[in-house]
This record gives C-alpha cells, structure tokens and sequence, in this order.
C-alpha cells in the first residue's frame, strides 16, 4: 500500500493543468468551443495626440484599437493545448504559476489619467488587475530547440511572439500609454539581474516612447499575401483570407455596410462583447459590390459590438464600437 499511494499522487499531479491566457475572436463562441472562459477587457489610451496603432498584419485575433482605447479579447484555458515550438511567445499568466518551463512577468501600464476608461468588459482576467492603471501579467514560454516549426495552439487564436513565416501573420501593436508622469513598468519576479530573460521577453514585449509594443501572431489557415492595391487602408504586407467573400466595412446605430465578392445571400449577425446577438438580419440574392444595410439599435448602450457576415460557407467578422 505504501508503493501505491505515491503512484497514485504522481498520476494526479501529471494531470493538473494551468490556466493561461491567449488571443481569442470577440464574442466567445470559438473560446467556449474549447472549453474555456471568455474574457474581455479595456485599455484607456492617451488622449492628447494617441500614437498607437497596428502594423503588419492589420487584424490580429482578439485585439482591436477604437475610440482611443485598446480592447483585448481573451480565452481563459488549460495550458495543455500548448505545444512545444523553436521559438519564444508569451501567454497571460492566469494562475498562480506558469506552465512547466514558463517564466513569469509582469507590464505595467500606466493608463490615461483624465476620464480613465480601464475596465473589465467580461470575466475576470486576474491576476492580471485592471483598475485606473494595469497590471498585466504573463509568462514567457521558451522556445524548445528542435520542436516542429509551428503555430503553438490548433484552432483560431493568438499569441504574442516576434515570429513570422507563411503560415503565420505578425503584427505589432502600440500602445500609447499616459505621457505625462508616465510609470510605466516591469515586475521580473526576483530575475532583475538575469537581463537574457529580459532581453528575451522584450523581443516580444518592448518598450520605448514611454509605450508598450506588443508582437502578436496569429495562424494563417488558407491565407495568402495581399497583392491588390485596391483595398484601401490595409499594409500591402498583410495577410487577408482568401476564401472570404465580404469584408465589413461600417457600423453604425442605424446602417451596416459591407463589399461582397460574389452574388449570394448574406446573414448579418450584430452581437455585444459578452456575445449575445442583438440583431440578425437575413438579405437575398445580393449582387457583388457594395452594400449599406438598415438595422435599429434602439436602447442598446455605447459599447464594442461584433459584426459578423455569413455569405456563400464563409464567415467575416470585425468589432466596431457604437458611440
């Protein structure tokens, strides 16, 4: 009996999963899907003269730059659908350790002091705190040498990596953080002298210009560069879906407007951050080209909304705020 008990505790401690944090399509379905929790939450950026913006691929998943504030869309998971890759990436750090082999750090942002906007949209992202500033926190999760060249996670999510290849799209995100008085910061937890650890995590979270830049990554399933000089507003150097056969354009409270590719019927579909539809609108026999169609907003509050087309198998979405 005593030779069975450690057996026993052994297999439940190899069993123990760790939550982590990843980059996730607002709204929570494809979150839930797998068995997590959505988050959502909000950076209030610099009001005088905001410089952040997005580079690169100009989607990343689960991150969008509207009304002068940042908002993230996260998926709270078991660490186990992680896997191993050559190269570092960082996670938020959602339980009191990382996962076997990752190292935690804490960004500090000092936010917007006038009219501050920080919040909590959905769920709780602890120990990441949310409050005037925030205390993001995550873990680097080195890269294992001779691991397959590959995103680390199936499905459709991101994660924060100075990597890209064909098969991945990079995009790197400012933040313009509170100018005046700025304390912004780092919390290396006891590794202040290791500055190989540092100079590692800042290849992927950097700072300058009293700024937080962060390099996202995302899976590139069926995507292709765009070569089109045309799709005015997009970087040349981005990635779009080659299947896709709508792009949303704009939102409003009375009018959605979106381009088709091709002839056929579309099914809008408007929904809050905590992923309740507020609006569906079926249209037919839709012709290629653009298009502007009515809906009611009502009562609905001010706030961040996703806009999702179905058209011909395929699925467009983007988050727009209503002010």
């Amino acid at each position: 009996m005593k030779k069975i008990i450690p057996l026993i505790m052994l297999a439940v401690s190899a069993s123990f999963a760790v939550k982590i944090g990843v980059m996730a399509p607002f709204g929570g379905t494809v979150c839930r899907s797998y068995g997590g929790e959505y988050l959502a939450i909000i950076l209030d950026m610099e009001d005088s003269k905001n410089k952040s913006s997005v580079t690169g691929d100009p989607y990343p998943i689960g991150f969008r730059l509207a009304d002068g504030n940042a908002y993230f869309s996260l998926c709270k998971m078991d660490d186990w659908y992680l896997k191993k890759v050559p190269y570092d990436y960082v996670v938020f750090r959602m339980d009191y350790a990382c996962p076997s082999g990752g190292i935690k750090f804490r960004r500090h942002h000092d936010s917007e002091d006038d009219r501050n906007k920080n919040g909590t949209l959905y769920g709780s992202p602890s120990p990441t705190l949310i409050n005037d500033n925030a205390d993001m926190e995550f873990c680097l999760m080195p890269g294992t040498t001779g691991a397959r060249n590959e995103f680390p996670l199936d499905g459709e999510f991101g994660v924060y990596a100075n990597y890209v290849s064909n098969t991945v799209a990079h995009s790197i995100v400012r933040i313009d953080d509170e100018n005046s008085k700025n304390r912004n910061s780092w919390n290396w937890y006891g590794r202040d002298k290791d500055k190989t650890f540092q100079t590692r995590v800042k290849r992927i979270v950097n700072d300058a210009d009293k700024d937080t830049y962060y390099h996202m990554i995302r899976k590139l399933p069926l995507l292709a560069k765009k070569t089109s000089e045309t799709e005015a507003g997009v970087d040349n150097n981005a990635f779009v879906n080659k299947s896709a056969t709508t792009d949303v354009r704009g939102f409003d409270h009375s009018t959605v407007s979106f381009e088709l590719k091709s002839a056929g019927n579309a099914v809008i579909t408007i929904a809050n951050v905590n992923g309740a539809v507020v609006s569906r609108i079926s249209k037919e026999n839709l012709e290629p080209g653009a298009h502007s169609v009515e809906w009611h907003s009502g009562v609905l509050p001010n706030g961040l909304y996703i806009v999702t087309i179905k058209h011909n198998g395929t699925v467009s979405s983007k988050g727009f705020v209503l002010k």
